[in-house]
């Protein structure tokens, strides 16, 4: 999957627990869209099931995340699954 297809993924993602997000809004921080931490988790697991990854804990520790820190670690866990 591509950036442009990873974009998508985190959009799909976001709008299945009712947020909508649009590539100007990739910049943003992710607490600026989703308020509470339930919300955040079900984000995450909504990213996990697209992309058929695992995102460990320190990876969603910082405050300042953006979805474009969330692009970030889409691909880094993705290469990674590729080389093993």
């Amino acid at each position: 999957m591509g950036k442009k297809n990873n974009y998508e993924g985190i959009k799909q993602a976001a709008a299945n627990i009712g947020v909508f997000i649009d590539e100007s809004d990739l910049s943003g921080l992710v607490s600026d869209y989703i308020f509470d931490s339930l919300m955040f988790v079900g984000f995450m697991v909504e990213i996990e099931n697209i992309f058929e990854i695992s995102i460990p804990d320190e990876y969603l520790l910082d405050e300042n995340l953006t979805f474009e820190n969330i692009l970030l670690i889409i691909d880094e866990l993705k290469n990674k699954n590729e080389i093993i």
